[in-house]
């Protein structure tokens, strides 16, 4: 109106609460950072929701697809330690099936 400029503010708001938006003023282009979700242990999956900028972290999958393990993570270490299938009865075959697990089966006395 009276020769004065009016500056309006670029908004580089991304719409995500796992970054920070800034606009760098030299280049006037928007500067979307990630926020760094990390707990450090590698026994968990890191990540961040973007609804709303809260860190998560979910156990880690441990698996090692084999039935006849028993899978653990313990200060960084995964660990994958074989079962026992053995069910105390000495009329039973004790063994294990790595895609389903332990078997019992009845001995044939003769």
């Amino acid at each position: 109106e009276n020769g004065q400029c009016v500056y309006t503010a670029k908004s580089c708001n991304d719409n995500n609460a796992c970054t920070t938006d800034t606009c760098n003023r030299d280049s006037g282009l928007c500067v979307n950072t990630q926020k760094v979700c990390n707990d450090n242990n590698v026994c968990t999956d890191d990540s961040c929701n973007t609804a709303n900028g809260q860190c998560i972290f979910v156990p880690a999958n441990l698996s090692d697809n084999d039935a006849c393990t028993a899978d653990s993570c313990n200060d960084g270490i995964f660990k994958h330690i074989p079962i026992n299938c053995d069910d105390g009865n000495p009329c039973t075959n004790d063994f294990c099936i790595s895609t389903s697990g332990c078997v019992n089966a009845p001995k044939v006395c003769l």
